[in-house]
């Protein structure tokens, strides 16, 4: 399934603004996949992204609102 323009510009700013939050957190991706409960394959294990619940999971642990994930997004 290929993803509009919208979407996938509007996944990279999603991402962009996660990645800004790991980096003020000091925490890389294996200490926050291990942290939100992904396992031991980490994000690999959720290739098509992760559900409500982890999203609502990782915006806790970097304590970040909706507002700053969805950030730039029009």
């Amino acid at each position: 399934m290929s993803m509009s323009m919208d979407e996938a510009a509007v996944e990279a700013i999603v991402e962009r603004n996660i990645r800004r939050a790991m980096v003020d957190s000091g925490m890389g991706e294996v200490e926050l996949a291990s942290r939100i409960g992904l396992g031991d394959n980490g994000f690999a294990s959720r290739p098509d992204g992760l559900s409500p619940d982890e999203l609502v999971r990782m915006m806790e642990v970097l304590n970040i609102t909706p507002e700053q994930v969805f950030q730039g997004v029009a």
